[in-house]
């Protein structure tokens, strides 16, 4: 198909006399110049026989092969090409261009781990932006398999020549073909691969019927047209020709004729009006153009100067009667390859076909959104649509669900055919990488659930954090993700209700485990590590819980996600539960740190207060403390538990003994009171556990310092210990 793309190679005679007048001419110049001459006609049949003959008599000659190759893919015929490269890759004088191309016929000859490895020996000399991007595709091949979510069929109307660019026309179809007319004289481009191939020409399908569409004004027979676009609701045309006026050394019997877009109205067949698109020229190609659906934007393929290699696409803005100047659609879009046959659908979607971007080999077809005048994130379509030959020219029905494409890959009628193609399936791709940097994530765990809990597919992401989603279309799904190590669940509705093809990317994000929550449990009467406690975090935005249980280290950790709100809660038999609440927004990394002290369960309990450096129960406490003798005798079985405190004033040492102290003293009193010794538990412990800021060291009022001058008391059914 690339023998049509930008400029056109065309002749006019009988075919026969030709041929016999070319093999005259050939006797009287060298093999180099001949098979160059045949080479820059795009006759590359002949073009081979004469490098062959180079190769006769210098063996060694890389140019010969070079062109070899090249030939033989131009032809279609990437088998032969990879022999001829082969035998290049050995020789030292290989250059760059020649690895790159080696790379590229084995990635079209379907030999990925192959091409991948010379993709990356071509990138170990050369940072290259554009062979980065087609090994990075061919290390996520498998996420652009499709295969089981369409049906595609080669349509009845192909012939054995090219055919392609199937579209509506007026309750009909329109195509191009090479199929030759019934004509006495047979008019072929130089480059043809057969002598039955003809110029292109629009055919009209009708039912059953297959007519050639003709022009309100002459078109002489030996010229091609090309891909074309409706527009103004269909009333308006803008389509491909050859330039009639640069028809240059005609009188050798072969011109190079640029192409050039046209614009006509077309209420019938009879096109009328024709206009040539102000920024044609008879030095490059302008051409393949589509327009929006008011015709105020045009999109086409040119290989002006100033673009990024081959090809380009370009934009234009109708003002009026004027064409603003062109606008490459930039390094995103465009590449060093070729980019062609733009077709925009819906106003919304532009696709096309890309040597240059990463693919399956040869022309493969894009999908690239279109918003506010800027096309951006061209998305491989992936096979079956793309294969290892050339796919192009696709179509796409209102539905967005079904179309055709026209494709030179083997199995075909002739040398491009058309394809219908459609789809039961919504195909799409889950893309699972880190929030902090968006590194891809593999491994994770990816599950699609019907909204009806019918059905559901799960897979781990591959290495590139990708999973390929083949659901039916118009039914809500959720997808959910989980990976160890990073935030428990993600949990993500989406629906495929009125969608059409579609290859967007539904990004997830996991958070790496870079922020945590950590703590140990304590006994409030002991103050050691309590094991076995269960400890639950429940996060408060989604609903979602998740549990531990201590160790003997007493310890607990979880993960936690930034901009989330927590509750931790630790439970545990013979304790009162208890928990705090967290907050993590804006909190992205580090160790949010908070013990919990659990106290058991009691069935009475009194706090009392002593002076500043004194031991002596103060007068205004025995009321309270006669209510836990009362309850000791209600309960002979209970026990009492007494912690007592000291603050800091004061060395660690007679803090200590201040509050031993405090406990020998209330000891006492319960024994006078009837209270067995046996039956009450005590620890003195001093400054260790003050119940507000004022620890060692810190100056704090006197009304602070008293609140930590304590002794809990605890009336319990149980030992602690």
């Amino acid at each position: 198909m690339k023998r049509y793309a930008i400029y056109i190679i065309f002749l006019f005679s009988f075919l026969s006399v030709f041929s016999q007048s070319k093999s005259v001419l050939d006797l009287f110049r060298g093999d180099r110049l001949v098979a160059n001459q045949y080479y820059d006609q795009m006759d590359y049949r002949n073009a081979i026989h004469f490098y062959e003959k180079v190769l006769d008599k210098q063996p060694d000659d890389i140019e010969s092969e070079y062109k070899i190759a090249k030939s033989y893919l131009y032809l279609n015929e990437p088998n032969n090409s990879e022999v001829w490269l082969r035998s290049l890759m050995n020789d030292t004088d290989a250059t760059l261009e020649m690895k790159v191309l080696y790379a590229e016929v084995l990635r079209r000859n379907g030999k990925i781990e192959q091409a991948k490895e010379w993709y990356g020996k071509i990138l170990n000399e050369e940072n290259n932006p554009e062979i980065e991007s087609k090994l990075n595709f061919l290390n996520h091949i498998e996420e652009y398999r499709r295969d089981s979510a369409y049906t595609i069929q080669n349509v009845a109307i192909n012939s054995d020549q090219s055919d392609f660019s199937y579209q509506p026309y007026k309750e009909r179809m329109i195509f191009l073909s090479a199929r030759q007319t019934e004509r006495y004289v047979k008019h072929q481009p130089a480059n043809a691969i057969n002598e039955d191939e003809g110029m292109l020409r629009y055919f009209v399908y009708d039912s059953s019927k297959t007519y050639h569409l003709v022009y309100d004004e002459e078109v002489k027979p030996y010229y091609h047209d090309g891909p074309l676009s409706f527009y103004d609701e269909n009333n308006r045309v803008a389509f491909t020709r050859n330039n009639l006026k640069d028809a240059s050394n005609t009188n050798k019997g072969v011109s190079k004729v640029n192409l050039k877009i046209f614009f006509a109205d077309c209420p019938s067949d009879q096109w009328k009006n024709i206009q040539a698109f102000e920024h044609n020229s008879n030095n490059y190609s302008v051409g393949h153009p589509t327009l929006s659906s008011d015709g105020s934007i045009m999109f086409f393929s040119s290989n002006m100067p100033g673009g990024f290699g081959g090809p380009d696409l370009y934009a234009t803005f109708r003002d009026g009667n004027k064409w603003s100047a062109p606008v490459n659609l930039g390094p995103q879009i465009n590449t060093s390859g070729e980019e062609l046959f733009p077709v925009l659908y819906n106003d919304t979607t532009l696709y096309y076909s890309s040597s240059g971007l990463g693919g399956f080999g040869g022309l493969d077809i894009f999908e690239a959104s279109f918003k506010e005048n800027r096309v951006y994130n061209p998305r491989n379509m992936g096979t079956p649509i793309n294969s290892i030959a050339d796919d192009f020219s696709l179509y796409m029905d209102p539905s967005g669900r079904k179309g055709y494409f026209s494709s030179n890959r083997e199995g075909g009628k002739g040398l491009d055919d058309i394809y219908h193609f459609s789809t039961v399936m919504y195909t799409g791709v889950v893309q699972v990488v880190t929030k902090q940097n968006g590194n891809p994530i593999s491994g994770a765990f990816v599950k699609v659930e019907s909204a009806s809990g019918d059905d559901f597919w799960s897979s781990l992401t591959n290495e590139g954090g990708g999973f390929q989603i083949n659901v039916p279309y118009d039914q809500d799904y959720y997808v959910t993700v989980s990976k160890e190590g990073h935030s428990d669940l993600y949990k993500e509705p989406f629906s495929t209700k009125g969608s059409r093809i579609n290859y967007d990317t539904l990004v997830l994000s996991l958070w790496e485990h870079d922020l945590y929550a950590k703590g140990k449990l304590y006994s409030n009467e002991t103050q050691q590590l309590i094991q076995d406690v269960t400890v639950v975090l429940e996060n408060l935005d989604n609903g979602i819980k998740n549990s531990v249980v201590t160790a003997e280290s007493g310890t607990y950790e979880f993960v936690l996600v930034p901009d989330n709100r927590y509750k931790i809660t630790a439970r545990h038999e013979g304790f009162l539960p208890d928990g705090f609440s967290i907050n993590t927004k804006d909190i992205y990394d580090g160790d949010l740190l908070n013990d919990i002290v659990l106290e058991e369960v009691y069935v009475d309990k009194v706090v009392t207060y002593f002076g500043f450096n004194e031991t002596q129960i103060a007068d205004t406490a025995y009321t309270h403390l006669n209510e836990i003798v009362s309850t000791l005798k209600r309960f002979p079985k209970a026990i009492l538990n007494i912690a007592a405190h000291a603050d800091s004033r004061g060395s660690e040492a007679y803090n200590k003994r201040l509050s031993e102290g405090r406990l020998k003293e209330l000891v006492q009193y319960f024994n006078r009171k009837g209270i067995a010794k046996k039956r009450i538990q005590g620890i003195a412990f001093g400054e260790e556990l003050p119940l507000n800021k004022c620890s060692s060291g810190v100056e704090c009022e006197e009304e602070d310092y008293a609140k930590n001058r304590r002794a809990e008391l605890k009336v319990q059914m149980h030992a602690y210990h």
